[in-house]
Parts: C-alpha cells; structure tokens; sequence
C-alpha cells in the first residue's frame, strides 16, 4: 500500500495506537523502523499510546500530551449521564474513574448499583440497558462476547459484516432482533463493510465475560491475568469472576500493587475490595508486631537512658528520640 501510493504520489495518514503495549527491549529497534519508514514513503505518521514520549529518537516530531480528566470533568460528565446531580459519596468514588467513558458509564448506572460496584458491574447495567434490557439483552450480550473473543483471537480491531452476522446467527436464536438491538446501542460503529467496538473499554469488558465463561477455576483465571495480552483487561477479569468463584483465591494471589489497590479502590467490585482492604489491615498489623519486637538503643554503651523498645514507639506515632551522644561524627540522630 505504502508503495503504491508513493508510486501514485499520494501522501497517506499513517495512524499507529497503543504504542506503550512495545516491549521495552524493543522500543529502539520498534522507533527506528518507523523513522525509517517515515522517510521512505510520503506518508504523515501519527504515533500515539499511554507513553508515546518513552519513544527514543523522537526529538524532531512535535509531541502532544493528552492528560486524563481531572475530578470537576468527570462529575459533569456523569451528571449529565445521570440527569441528575450527584451526592457526596458517588461523586468520591470518581476518583476511580479513569476516562470520560468510564465517567459516562458511571453516572448513567449510579441510581442503579450501589456504592464501589466495580467497572464489570457497571458496564454491565449500561451495555444491558442499552442493548433492550432484561431478558432481551441477552442475545445481543453473546452476540457481542463471541465478536470480542473473535477480535481478539485475530489480534483485530475490526470485525468484517459477514463474520458479524454469522457469529450472530450461530450465538442467538433470534439473530436479527438481537442485531437490530445492537446496531441501535452505540455500542459499536459500523464502518462500511466492517464494525468495531465504540470504545476499548467495551472490548475489555465483552472479552473479560467471555474469560469468565470459561475460566471456571480460580487456577484458570490466574493462568488468565498472568498472560501478557489480557493485562488490560484485569480488573474486568476480577469483577467478572468476583460472585461466580471463591474471590479470597483470586485476590489472594494477586502479586500486582496496581490490581491489588484498584481492588482496594472498589474498581473489582464490593467482594474484592473487602477483600484486599482485610489483607491490608494483615498487613498493617503484621509491620506493627514486628516493630513492637524490636529495641534498639542510641549509645555506644547499651545505656537504658537512650533505649527503646519498638511499642513505645508505636503506641506514640509522633514520638522523636534523639540524642547528641557523641558518636564517630558526634552527629546528631533522629529516630
């Protein structure tokens, strides 16, 4: 394509997403094909992701940085999901909320579920609501989980209208009412010949539904979230399997900061956040036993004037011991 157009003369928009996801041993290699390509062809290249800046060599394009919304944009955006204004407590969990979608989804499903829902929970009341509600939005759900695991088993944004509609004949009885419902969400785009989700978020959250079907084991779904190409879809993967497997199994072995205090945050739903606040609070009181075992002494001469036992100090959080003992340095000793 690259050659045809510069054998035409035509210059092409080049558009390459999601460039954080590059390896970091790759990166260099990974920049310098794309400089390369750049001179080559008469193309205008577009590079975007999460952490576009981390590219080496990049000194001579311009660079744009697109910052996530800030706490006011978000409760405006999920006030007018809502139609309503929001109360104290829904407008704190926004803190949560990660993007204007994430804010939409939010306000539109405030009145439904209670607080720290999770974003599977969430996105499930929205895409159920928008896709007929009840009983009828399950066929356009498997209908849409089975165009995710689809896509993602291509490494495709993309799904083309044939595979679309035989995927919806295969996955509903009653395909052509459940294709109407989908079309008239806003769930997906159609482009053409071909159809994509309106958001990733959306990819994340049908591919997390169609990993929980079939992950029916606490192993499996650890097998799941271990895998590199289902990072960003973990903590969908967490909420997902939160009422449907033993969630202490899950959490429990969790090993990643991030996923454990978005679980603690409530972005995993009510179990886990319960969950990863109890191991918080093992873990708060396994640093204070420890401290109240230990004594340290601030002199030369192990003097009982200038010892501490690690309770006193604990049971005192703003106690300061110090002493100008003179040292090797005589320096002064804060503890």
């Amino acid at each position: 394509m690259l050659r045809h157009a510069a054998e035409e003369g035509q210059r092409i928009a080049l558009f390459i997403d999601g460039c954080h996801e590059c390896p970091a041993t790759e990166k260099e290699a990974f920049t310098r094909a794309l400089m390369g390509m750049a001179r080559m062809y008469p193309i205008v290249l577009n590079i975007s992701g999460q952490a576009a800046s981390d590219l080496p060599n990049l000194d001579g394009p311009p660079t744009y940085s697109v910052f996530p919304p800030d706490i006011e944009t978000k409760r405006r955006i999920a006030e007018a999901g809502a139609g309503r204004p929001l109360g104290d407590g829904a407008i704190a969990e926004l803190e949560a909320v990660h993007s204007g979608l994430d804010a939409e989804v939010f306000g539109e499903t405030a009145s439904q579920l209670p607080q720290h829902a999770g974003y599977f929970a969430r996105f499930d009341a929205y895409c159920r609501t928008r896709l007929g509600g009840g009983a009828s939005a399950i066929g356009p759900l498997d209908i849409l989980v089975a165009v995710a695991r689809s896509m993602t088993e291509r490494l495709s944004m993309f799904i083309s209208l044939p595979e679309f509609h035989r995927l919806a004949a295969t996955a509903s009885r009653n395909a052509e009412d459940a294709v109407r419902s989908i079309y008239a969400s806003g769930i997906i785009d159609a482009r053409r010949d071909r159809l994509s989700f309106r958001h990733e978020l959306f990819h994340r959250f049908f591919m997390a539904e169609s990993l929980a079907r079939i992950a029916t084991t606490g192993a499996a779904v650890q097998i799941a979230m271990a895998q590199p190409f289902f990072q960003e879809l973990r903590i969908f993967l967490v909420g997902a399997v939160a009422e449907r497997l033993d969630i202490g199994e899950i959490v429990g072995n969790i090993r990643d900061r991030r996923l454990l205090f978005e679980c603690y945050l409530g972005a995993c739903g009510p179990a886990p956040r319960r969950f990863a606040a109890a191991l918080r609070e093992e873990m708060i009181k396994a640093i204070e036993d420890e401290a109240k075992g230990l004594e340290f002494c601030l002199s030369e001469t192990d003097s009982p004037m200038y010892c501490a036992r690690g309770y006193e100090v604990m049971n005192k959080p703003l106690l300061r011991v110090r002493t100008s003992i003179d040292f090797r340095d005589g320096a002064e000793l804060g503890v």
